[in-house]
């Protein structure tokens, strides 16, 4: 098993809901500022991974 950093989410615990999960995936993206990246337009043209395989 590897370790976890302090924070992180263990997919095994019962206490994660979809809300909680949800959440700490917006945080992450708001740290990153992916926002700027998901604009419609970038939405619109980006290929879905399914077809690049």
């Amino acid at each position: 098993m590897t370790a976890r950093g302090p924070g992180t989410i263990n997919p095994m615990n019962d206490d994660a809901t979809i809300e909680s999960v949800r959440d700490r995936l917006r945080e992450f993206a708001v740290a990153r500022d992916w926002g700027q990246f998901h604009t419609p337009k970038n939405l619109a043209i980006a290929p879905p991974p399914q077809t690049m395989s």
